[in-house]
């Protein structure tokens, strides 16, 4: 009978035997068991032989250690090399931390999660390897698992010295080695979060927004809203509205803002002359939004990277405002984390930005009306009291039908009619019969423009 291998299982999982047959590459032979804690595990080792031991923190993919009968100085068998083969190839980091601190193995999955060879980790310490490490919430976790001998389940961010970052989540269990430490990359997973949870925020500000350029019918408090409600909605660190000036210096002056400004705008100089390289001037002379996406790191925002860095504003997006083909401002917008903008985010601001310059361009519309309006009431005022206080008869009549129109008091004494009998006649009507042939020529000809003598 062919011999079979007890494999000692410590998961808290229920189909373990399923699960370590696929660990092991489906072979035949094992007899797998399981222990539903790692005290039990390691009562079980006390009291029974095993081929090998696998501990799972959470699911299969935990494999962290084998054990054999042999003697420490015997060679691995063939079943032993199969499991920590299994080992080196998971997409999980596993990590066994000794307890002076010392790297005692490392796969290359952690290793590139720390983005080090495993060459240059084991056998050196946490704090070597990582300079700084052992001031951070991790290590004081890993401390209590050490010292403690207790479990933890923590999603970290961590910090690599070129100052990106990265996320994972780590499952940390004490072994008697030390601690063990189970690694899963979640950068992409918690970007991809966080870029639903803006466009998620943004959604709601544009949707508040819209609602403000239906019922706002005034300029600046459909700016001041719209700069507010994307500061305090979609959690932007700075929103700004600026108008492109016609002024020697092409200069943008801000006209709204809302968020964390700090004087930033009283000292800000931008321009939307051709010599200004900044996403401000570029997105108003362009038509097309202007992205920086690392304020620290990109050239074209150097001249403003020290004020920005102290006020935290990591990167930035400016959307042009348009009424036509003209281009008359722009709605800015900043973030504190770097590359914050993706391209959804970019088609909502600009979608907003569009509605708000569509609101601005119609109140412009609006009070250009009104106020032409009121010129022609104004003048048509002006005209009434020089009529009707002149000494000279004045008379209006229609060129189409040549009704009177209306005619001044002094002409209305000449004639002998009121205001309202005036109404009632015609040019024919005033005139003697025999002269009404001259009378009605010459009035053709003036409502064509024509002198008469």
């Amino acid at each position: 009978m062919a011999e079979t291998h007890r494999i000692l299982y410590i998961d808290n999982t229920p189909d373990v035997a399923r699960l370590a047959y696929e660990a092991l590459g489906g072979e035949a032979g094992f007899s797998v068991e399981r222990a539903g804690t790692l005290a039990e595990g390691l009562e079980r080792l006390k009291a029974g032989r095993y081929d090998a031991v696998l501990i799972s923190p959470a699911s299969l993919e935990s494999v962290t250690a084998s054990i054999t009968p042999k003697t420490a100085a015997a060679p691995p068998n063939e079943h032993e090399k199969r499991l920590w083969n299994t080992l080196a190839s998971l997409l999980e980091g596993c990590q066994i931390i000794g307890r002076d601190w010392r790297y005692l193995y490392i796969n290359e999955a952690a290793a590139k999660h720390g983005r080090r060879s495993r060459e240059e980790l084991l056998g050196r310490t946490m704090p070597e390897c990582y300079p700084g490490i052992e001031k951070t919430e991790m290590f004081s976790l890993l401390k209590r698992c050490m010292e403690g001998r207790t479990t933890h389940r923590v999603e970290n961010e961590f910090v690599f010295p070129d100052g990106s970052s990265g996320c994972f989540e780590l499952s940390i269990e004490p072994v008697p080695e030390g601690v063990f430490i189970l690694s899963m990359d979640i950068t992409e997973r918690k970007r991809a979060e966080e870029s639903i949870r803006r466009m998620n925020r943004a959604l709601r500000a544009v949707s508040a927004c819209n609602q403000t350029l239906v019922r706002t019918f005034d300029e600046q408090a459909l700016l001041d809203v719209t700069c507010r409600t994307l500061a305090e909605t979609a959690g932007y660190r700075l929103v700004w509205a600026g108008f492109a000036e016609e002024n020697a210096a092409r200069s943008v002056r801000p006209a709204a803002y809302a968020g964390n400004e700090n004087g930033y705008l009283k000292n800000l100089r931008v321009s939307w002359d051709e010599n200004d390289g900044g996403p401000v001037g570029t997105a108003i002379r362009t038509g097309k939004p202007s992205i920086c996406r690392d304020a620290d790191g990109e050239p074209k925002f150097a001249a403003w990277r020290e004020e920005t860095s102290k006020l935290g504003y990591r990167s930035f997006a400016a959307i042009p405002l348009k009424s036509g083909e003209r281009m008359f401002g722009a709605l800015n917008v900043y973030s504190d984390h770097p590359d914050a903008f993706d391209d959804d985010e970019i088609r909502l601001l600009c979608e907003l930005a569009d509605d708000l310059a569509y609101g601005i361009a119609s109140e412009r519309t609006r009070r250009a009306r009104e106020k032409t309006e009121k010129a022609l009431m104004e003048s048509e005022a002006r005209y009434r009291v020089l009529f009707e206080s002149s000494a000279e008869g004045i008379l209006i009549a229609d060129a189409a039908g040549k009704k009177l129109v209306y005619a001044n008091p002094a002409m209305r004494r000449m004639l002998g009619y009121t205001e309202d009998e005036i109404r009632q006649l015609s040019v024919c009507d005033i005139h003697p019969e025999d002269a009404l042939p001259c009378v009605l020529a010459d009035f053709d000809a003036q409502s064509r423009g024509e002198k008469t003598t």
